[in-house]
């Protein structure tokens, strides 16, 4: 199943996930820069083969537990 738009505002609801594997989908636009604050034990986050653009949002920094980012 591809998935597209725009990665969900409504992950915010999921504070507890610790692992977000979105990759080989059709999701556009740029990573939220909230993204660590909505998911703040994420781990590993991967969004590799997908139609995103921009930069990387610097508010990753504040990602303390992530350990693994596949773009």
């Amino acid at each position: 199943m591809q998935l597209s738009g725009q990665i969900p505002e409504s992950l915010k609801l999921c504070r507890s996930l610790q692992s977000l594997d979105l990759s080989d989908n059709d999701f556009s636009g740029s990573i939220p820069s909230e993204i660590c604050f909505w998911l703040m034990y994420l781990v590993a986050l991967d969004l590799f083969s997908n139609k995103l653009s921009g930069s990387i949002p610097s508010q990753f920094v504040d990602c303390k537990f992530l350990n693994c980012l596949a773009l």
